[in-house]
């Protein structure tokens, strides 16, 4: 009866899953489209949501695909890399409406300029779910080839991966918003901290927590928590203008996200696990953290844009900030951009609740993982 009722619960998640997937391709159409509206991203504020979708997806896949092809036989190797697989996959649908036509995919793949910074993201994802689908097969058919591959290869693109969307930003011209060579640690840091926390959230829900991973996810938080306090203390005692993004998240109109990012994402959540209470409340909201960062970190790459506009240059669209300069405007997703982001993380869900029962043998969807956790609750 269990598993009827779990299998008719599991049947109408894919259903709800196969609507806003639905909704979000529609949403993607009108912006192919060329509508007006559909995003309120412009020359100034070119990259929004969707490059935000696709860098916590990123971090969430190479952090879980690292923990499953190292971690030793008595962790949950298997469904953790069939969720980094599918983060990998939503990484790189989440990023095709920001590329526009998927013709651009096409030239990225068979016709790249390996001169540009984002041909490595391309490569080292590319490789990522490549590897993390053969870690599956290996796993998952007891193929100790396959798997010995995979251990190999992947603890390697896992770690470039990050690394070289970390490059992309940071080097890019103009943004002084992501010029610290600082947010190299951060992005290795977050990559580290989501896949900790998925293992930390499976391992609750088997009420297996090991006290290694809490520890683990705790200090993670605790070196985010050193990272935020670095970049802001470098803010508040420079006065030049690579601190001027910074500036602005904490006394802008982001600085209610900020400081809720910090409270809810970080220092909550190192709380509980100092504390030893409510694992999986600590593990979620270190996870909804990171999600909150690398929004943040986009935009924080789009308030000042051309720092170096002539005072004579008159530009509508830019308005006064922090000590003269020209500041962007305040960039909200529209409400299209948000369709096609729940579409993307619905599409995550269909494809992991589709997968762990066919590769685990067993039913372990999304439905009995929320079971699971409602039975727990935050004890």
């Amino acid at each position: 009866m269990n598993t009827k009722k779990s299998g008719s619960k599991s049947s109408i998640i894919n259903i709800v899953c196969l609507v806003l997937l639905a909704v979000g391709i529609f949403a993607w159409s009108r912006e192919l489209a060329g509508n007006p509206g559909t995003t309120n991203l412009s020359e100034y504020a070119p990259w929004g949501l969707y490059i935000a979708l696709f860098l916590f997806f990123e971090a969430l896949c190479a952090g879980t695909l690292f923990i499953a092809a190292l971690g030793s036989n008595n962790l949950p190797r298997l469904k953790m890399a069939v969720i980094g697989t599918v983060s990998g996959v939503c990484a790189g649908i989440a990023i095709l409406p920001d590329l526009g036509s998927p013709l651009t995919v096409w030239r990225l793949l068979f016709a790249p300029n390996t001169s540009a910074p984002m041909i490595l993201d391309v490569w080292f994802l590319g490789l990522t779910v490549v590897f993390g689908i053969l870690l599956i097969l290996g796993l998952s058919g007891n193929k100790e080839g396959l798997t010995r591959l995979s251990r190999i290869v992947l603890p390697i693109v896992t770690i470039l991966l990050p690394l070289g969307t970390a490059w992309l930003f940071t080097t890019l011209p103009g943004k002084v918003g992501w010029s610290s060579s600082l947010e190299i640690g951060v992005f290795i840091a977050q990559a580290a901290l989501a896949g900790l926390c998925v293992l930390f959230i499976l391992q609750g829900i088997a009420k297996n927590v090991a006290n290694i991973t809490s520890k683990l996810v705790l200090a993670f938080l605790l070196i985010n928590l050193a990272l935020i306090i670095g970049e802001v203390g470098q803010a508040l005692y420079s006065s030049g203008i690579e601190a001027l993004p910074t500036k602005a998240l904490l006394r802008g109109g982001f600085a209610p996200i900020f400081w809720c990012q910090v409270i809810l994402g970080v220092i909550i959540p190192s709380i509980l696990l100092a504390m030893n209470k409510s694992p999986l409340i600590a593990g979620v909201l270190s996870l909804l953290g990171v999600v909150i960062t690398k929004y943040l970190f986009v935009v924080k790459g789009n308030i000042y844009p051309f720092l170096n506009i002539g005072e004579s240059l008159v530009v509508p669209e830019l308005g006064a900030g922090n000590e003269g300069y020209l500041m962007a405007p305040t960039y909200v997703p529209s409400g299209f951009e948000w369709l096609v982001g729940i579409g993307v993380f619905a599409l995550g869900v269909l494809l992991i609740n589709l997968l762990l029962p066919r590769v685990t043998n067993k039913q372990v969807g999304v439905i009995n993982i929320i079971q699971d956790i409602n039975q727990i609750g935050v004890n």
